[in-house]
């Protein structure tokens, strides 16, 4: 039964109560609804249309007037019990299912922080999560993916595996770094031919957040692993809420809690922007 199930998964990915009592609240307006039973078992397998279940989704949620981020949170926490049923069928460990869906809370977290309520604001970041393209190995995430740039004999559309950096409140620690792609390079092996093309494209590898950061930076040792080739300047400053944990437009109100907080804050008030940086590294077996 699905409260069963999302009492077992809301406790083994670690919610706090708060957004347990939140979760289980948005619930308990539509568990009695044959239109949820309906959507829910159209996630048969992993090559799910996603993005298609999460707006029939969305249309269950306007009609019985949940709010779209605790109600999409809830959503995926309802999937997650087919979710582990495939992991089962493909010999994919339990811990392992723990350790990659714990990014509900890492996002939910998020949520809270970035819009001040519990739910998600980044919903289809999870489609490649229910595809089992996505997985997570102690500090970092991977994902089966393409490349993003034409560079020498790399191009856009190659095979490559996307390297991504939760937000999990846990520092950038460069040993537990080499220990996740350590995993990654064991686990993915199977899904490519002679090489695995690692790929990072993250505000982490901007150049201005390396200036900023510093040599003697958790965040500098990480970009070192990486060839980078690319930076871009995020329009409109897209990627500030990542680094502050907030989306207010007035510079003044962020909070410049961190020397990187600070120096950023500085350069977004000469009218510097965020940005992006890309990055690559080649492992041959």
């Amino acid at each position: 039964d699905n409260m069963n199930y999302l009492n077992k998964i809301i406790k083994e990915l670690s919610f706090n109560e708060e957004a347990k009592k939140e979760i289980l609240k948005a619930y308990s307006l539509i568990k009695d609804k044959n239109d949820i039973k309906r959507i829910l078992k159209q996630y048969k397998n992993e090559n799910v249309d996603f993005t298609k279940l999460m707006y029939a989704w969305r249309a269950i949620l306007t009609k019985y007037h949940i709010e779209t981020k605790i109600g999409d949170l809830l959503f995926c926490l309802l999937l997650c019990e087919k979710l582990e049923k495939l992991y089962q069928k493909h010999h994919l460990s339990h811990t392992l299912f723990i350790e990659t869906m714990k990014d509900l809370r890492y996002k939910a977290v998020e949520c809270k922080l970035v819009k001040k309520k519990w739910g998600l604001f980044v919903t289809p970041w999870y489609k490649n999560f229910f595809k089992l393209k996505l997985f997570s190995f102690g500090r970092l995430e991977f994902e089966v993916s393409t490349f993003i740039v034409n560079y020498r004999n790399l191009k856009m559309g190659d095979p490559c595996l996307s390297v991504h950096i939760p937000r999990n409140n846990q520092r950038l620690d460069i040993k537990e770094v080499h220990k996740s792609i350590s995993r990654a390079k064991k686990f993915f092996k199977p899904y490519f031919k002679n090489y695995i093309l690692f790929s990072c494209n993250s505000w982490l590898l901007y150049k201005k957040t390396l200036e900023f950061a510093g040599k003697n930076s958790n965040i500098y040792r990480f970009s070192k692993l990486f060839k980078i080739i690319a930076n871009y300047q995020a329009p409109n400053n897209v990627e500030m809420w990542r680094l502050f944990d907030d989306e207010v437009t007035n510079l003044n109100k962020l909070k410049a809690d961190t020397s990187l907080r600070r120096k950023y804050l500085n350069y977004l008030k000469k009218g510097g922007k965020t940005g992006l940086g890309v990055g690559y590294f080649i492992y041959r077996f």
